[in-house]
């Protein structure tokens, strides 16, 4: 329990009490609502101490603890939701991605049609990595390169939620050095 101080105000008299750690504030008369600024740490450990509960005064802002707060606040916010959202899409990336049988392609590739048989060409057709559904063009994206170009995209985009997490706790260490 920190130990309270006896303070009178200038203007009306009435003695409030105060703790070290208003040391230097502004304050304000809970008697009057006088602003005074409360005296450095080492006159007020030279006032009389106070043995019954007062009133202890109203300290007020200059803006400063506010600001500390908000920048606070908001690079936690930043830091929680940036990071949950970055490593969320970031793992749905990494669900989307396909490793391509490179040489089963090729050998698809390489065949002549002419010379398929029919029920190889009806394999070739049916093919779920192949895309024939807007016929059969000069090339046809297969889906699992669809799927990869999706996954590659969204990973970049993870990747900036990722750099705005890092942005949120450095705007959260840095509402530490902000003096109050």
């Amino acid at each position: 329990m920190p130990i309270h101080y006896l303070l009178p105000c200038p203007n009306c008299e009435h003695q409030f009490s105060l703790t070290t750690s208003q040391a230097g504030q502004p304050l304000e008369c809970p008697e009057c609502s006088n602003a005074t600024n409360a005296p450095k740490l080492g006159t007020l450990k030279q006032l009389p101490v106070s043995e019954g509960s007062s009133t202890t005064p109203t300290a007020t802002t200059n803006g400063t603890i506010g600001w500390k707060r908000y920048v606070f606040v908001l690079g936690l916010v930043t830091a929680v939701v940036a990071g949950i959202a970055g490593v969320s899409l970031y793992s749905y990336s990494q669900s989307l991605f396909t490793p391509a049988d490179v040489e089963g392609h090729i050998s698809l590739i390489d065949q002549d049609l002419d010379q398929c048989s029919p029920v190889v060409l009806w394999d070739i057709w049916h093919d779920p990595s192949r895309n024939f559904e807007e016929g059969l063009g000069e090339w046809a994206e297969p889906t699992y390169a669809r799927y990869n170009k999706q996954s590659a995209i969204l990973k970049n985009f993870a990747y900036g939620l990722l750099g705005l997490a890092g942005l949120g706790v450095l705007t959260l260490l840095s509402s530490f050095a902000i003096k109050q």
